[in-house]
């Protein structure tokens, strides 16, 4: 930009001078410029031209980078796009993937949420049936406590009854054991009478045979009446019979 400031101050200069001359002489202006004018202005063209090929070369290698950059922007935009366009893809079959494991949660939801109704439909049918039966077997369990209830009342009464009669049957025993000794005693003298009567019939017998043979040496004309009244006296009682009562 410096150097246009300075072809700026060059192409001035002129019509300062022009100004400074006073008025121009009409035949003056048609005539060619003069020689220094002619290279102050080709050198002014000169610098400016030098100027614009700098700066044209400046541009041309910013175009260069630009276009350059622009290149690499676009290799990284296409990139950028392929990507975009793969993780586009990818997000859409990741989508569909989870849309379609959505449906088949909603529908194992379903299947599930259907078995469970089933499973608790039975679960409570079940429940009613075990309450149903357990209040029967409360209903039974009371009947037969009530009934143990009854036969424990009947077993406390038979135990009372029990020991009154083994309190009767210790008497009894007692009182048979008595009988027995009795009975024995009883029974031994008579054994004791039984020998002493042996004794006594046996000497009655030979106290008869004694007298009968002596009989026999009396004369035939003795009575008869005296014989049979003594025989008669001779006789033995029967013996009393044994009372076990």
């Amino acid at each position: 930009m410096a150097p246009k400031k300075k072809a700026g101050k060059g192409a001035k200069e002129p019509e300062v001078k022009k100004k400074k001359g006073g008025k121009e002489d009409p035949s003056r202006a048609n005539k060619p410029m003069e020689m220094p004018m002619s290279k102050e202005i080709r050198e002014f063209y000169h610098i400016q031209i030098r100027d614009l090929e700098d700066r044209l070369a400046r541009y041309q290698q910013k175009w260069d980078e630009l276009a350059v950059q622009e290149k690499l922007f676009r290799q990284e935009f296409e990139q950028l796009a392929n990507s975009k366009k793969e993780i586009v893809a990818f997000l859409k079959r990741t989508l569909n993937q989870r849309v379609d494991e959505i449906t088949d949660l909603k529908e194992q939801l379903h299947s599930l949420q259907l078995a469970k109704e089933m499973e608790k439909d039975a679960f409570e049918a079940q429940l009613a049936q075990v309450r149903h039966e357990f209040q029967e077997t409360k209903d039974q369990l009371t009947t037969e406590n009530i009934i143990l209830g009854g036969k424990l009342a009947a077993l406390e009464e038979f135990r009372l009854q029990k020991e009154e009669l083994m309190e009767k049957f210790v008497l009894l025993e007692d009182q048979l054991r008595k009988q027995e000794n009795e009975y024995k005693n009883y029974v031994h003298s008579l054994e004791k009478k039984s020998v002493l009567d042996k004794d006594r019939w046996a000497g009655r017998s030979r106290a008869l045979t004694g007298a009968e043979h002596s009989l026999a040496l009396r004369p035939l004309t003795a009575p008869a009446s005296n014989c049979g009244g003594r025989a008669g006296s001779l006789t033995p009682r029967p013996a009393a019979p044994y009372n076990a009562g």
